[in-house]
């Protein structure tokens, strides 16, 4: 199977494009970047924008909303653009998956059309590709040319970060690029955000530069985050809570290890939060405490209501369930000892 790569569709966007495409994969930001550049490659003309840049709700599509878009020749221009952004094939009925096939399959009887329909990662069982493809991609890419979208290695997000930094009037060196990467993970719709977050803090305190210190001061903790979540739904006793946090986490693809490492970590923090408020420690004593682990003053807070709602035989219990995880996870390393820790609660 010939996939194309984010690289190879901006190519096809310079010649000209033609025909259907499939956008698939795990990084979304890309699509949406990729189908903003297809349209104003396709229609450049605003004013005919009505006409030849028809985007459809994929709630509003089936077969016949889908004929219509394509059926109407173009305004005042060779081409125009049909596109479905965040179709998520897996929840659709079998009959209308078919419906949509077989409209897929007579593209060729509208050629002044390009047609791209942008699935959401996760929203399709790929199967084993290139090799062994499910069949429903199979299905959809018989007419549809997949392109694959995936995470960047690390030195063009580096690069892409460095741009994105520059456009804001900041500079930022590689290695505080890295750093943020660790803190806040790969993807670029949340890189995008915590940079904006990172340079107006920089330019706030009349710096033109991101030293890596700004970065815990300013920054949310994306694996953290999800982990205290995660954390808190566990002690909670509500497992469905956890159960989507962890569902999370999987996206992400924080490796099973990390995440017991960081649930056993947080109910430490609870319960070192714990002994302190029996002491009679004050807010500000228990946030001092923390500077040295680097726990940033929101997350202390979030530390306090926690120990304050959970008893300590339930933190010392969760804490043995976590050890005996920990001998499991390094037999089998797999997510389901997460999901099987979760239950045990």
């Amino acid at each position: 199977m010939n996939i194309l790569s984010s690289d190879d569709f901006r190519r096809e966007l310079k010649k000209g494009l033609s025909g259907g495409y499939l956008f698939f994969g795990d990084e979304d930001y890309l699509k949406l970047n990729a189908l903003a550049s297809a349209r104003n490659a396709v229609c450049p003309e605003k004013a005919f924008a009505f006409f030849n840049d028809l985007r459809i709700d994929p709630l509003d599509l089936t077969a016949d909303s889908l004929l219509d878009a394509l059926a109407p020749l173009p305004m005042m221009s060779d081409a125009k653009i049909v596109s479905v952004s965040g179709l998520n094939v897996s929840s659709m009925k079998a009959s209308e998956f078919d419906d949509l096939c077989d409209v897929f399959d007579n593209l060729s009887e509208y050629p002044s059309n390009v047609l791209i329909i942008s699935i959401p990662s996760g929203a399709i069982d790929e199967g084993r590709l290139p090799k062994a493809p499910s069949a429903l991609f199979t299905k959809l890419t018989k007419n549809l040319k997949p392109v694959f979208f995936g995470t960047p290695p690390q030195a063009k997000l580096v690069a892409w970060c460095q741009k994105h930094f520059e456009h804001n009037g900041v500079s930022c060196e590689d290695d505080i690029c890295r750093a943020l990467f660790e803190r806040c993970g790969t993807s670029m719709f949340t890189l995008a955000s915590e940079i904006d977050k990172l340079s107006f803090y920089a330019l706030s305190h009349g710096k033109n530069n991101i030293e890596k210190e700004d970065i815990p001061l300013v920054t949310c903790s994306v694996i953290e985050e999800e982990a205290f979540a995660l954390t808190n739904s566990l002690l909670d006793g509500k497992t469905a809570k956890a159960l989507e946090a962890l569902a999370v986490m999987k996206h992400n693809r924080v490796e099973p290890v990390i995440i017991l490492s960081e649930i056993s970590r947080i109910i430490c923090d609870l319960m070192l939060v714990k002994s302190m408020l029996s002491d009679g420690k004050t807010y500000v004593e228990i946030v001092s405490a923390f500077k040295p682990l680097k726990v940033a003053e929101y997350a202390v807070k979030l530390r306090i209501a926690g120990a304050n709602s959970k008893s300590t035989e339930k933190l010392k219990r969760a804490l043995k369930l976590c050890s005996d995880a920990d001998k499991q996870i390094k037999l089998s390393g797999g997510y389901n000892v997460i999901e099987q820790l979760l239950c045990s609660m």
